[in-house]
């Protein structure tokens, strides 16, 4: 386990919010997430992400549990909710996260992420996948953590 003081400190913003560990390549980030997913006790809910590409349709899944924190994917409401934005998971619904702001503008207040319909248009095909735009964020790339002050790298 990477933070050892993990589980009795999920509930602080100020101690998630300075703590990260920084990978070069997402593939390291995301092994480091699930090995920290699964030393947290407590309810996880998996996801299904659906993706359609012409009328067939793909599902993956991904879990998060109360109090970890996650990094926002997608700019939903700037400056409060912009992409690179770390919170901490506070409800778990079918189709919207609670989540508290660990750093930005917002640091501090709650709010609510839905699960949105993405269709990239730089692709020369066209697809659209639904799910939440948020990752894990126990562990981030480097290239996500510029910007951010860390006390526990």
């Amino acid at each position: 386990m990477f933070f050892p003081e993990l589980q009795q400190n999920l509930s602080c913003d100020q101690w998630l919010c300075a703590r990260a560990i920084l990978a070069p390549k997402n593939e390291v980030v995301n092994r480091i997430n699930t090995d920290n997913l699964k030393e947290v006790q407590g309810e996880m809910k998996e996801f299904l992400s659906m993706v359609t590409i012409m009328d067939t349709e793909l599902s993956t899944s991904y879990a998060v549990e109360l109090n970890v924190p996650v990094m926002l994917m997608r700019n939903l409401n700037a400056p409060l909710l912009c992409n690179g934005t770390r919170l901490r998971i506070t409800q778990l619904g079918q189709n919207i996260l609670g989540a508290t702001i660990l750093t930005g503008v917002g640091k501090g207040k709650s709010v609510i992420i839905p699960r949105i319909p993405i269709n990239p248009t730089d692709l020369p095909f066209q697809f659209k996948r639904v799910q939440f735009p948020v990752k894990l964020s126990f562990a981030v790339t480097i290239n996500k953590a510029q910007g951010q002050t860390l006390q526990g790298i």
